[in-house]
This record gives C-alpha cells, structure tokens and sequence, in this order.
C-alpha cells in the first residue's frame, strides 16, 4: 500500500512501539509515587523509601511537602 510504498508504515510502527515504552515508563513511575506516598504515610524513614524505590530525596521530599 501507499504508506509501505514510501517506508511510513515502519517508522508509525516504530513511533508506535516508542509511545508503548513511554506509557509503561510513566505507570511505572506513577506507581512508585504512590507507594512513597503510602511508605511515608506509615511513618517509613526516607531513606529506606529511597533505596527502595530508586526515587532521588528531592523527589521523595516534594511528596511530603
């Protein structure tokens, strides 16, 4: 077809793919504020939480801010 003929259908697929990775990328990292946020709402030490998540102290801060 038309977009195969001029080589855009490999490169939707590869935008395609890349947005795929983005979104689970994102998730994840949802996902681990949310468990700092709980971590932190049980009284967990920072830096427990840190070496847990991978999550830098700034990032972990502005949560309990």
């Amino acid at each position: 077809d038309a977009l195969n003929m001029y080589g855009y259908e490999e490169e939707i697929q590869e935008d395609l793919k890349e947005e795929r990775e983005l979104g689970k990328k994102e998730g994840a990292n949802q996902s681990k504020l949310e468990i700092t946020k709980n971590l932190l709402l049980q009284k967990i030490p920072i830096d427990v939480i840190k070496k847990a998540t991978g999550l830098s102290m700034k990032t972990i801060k502005s949560i309990v801010l």
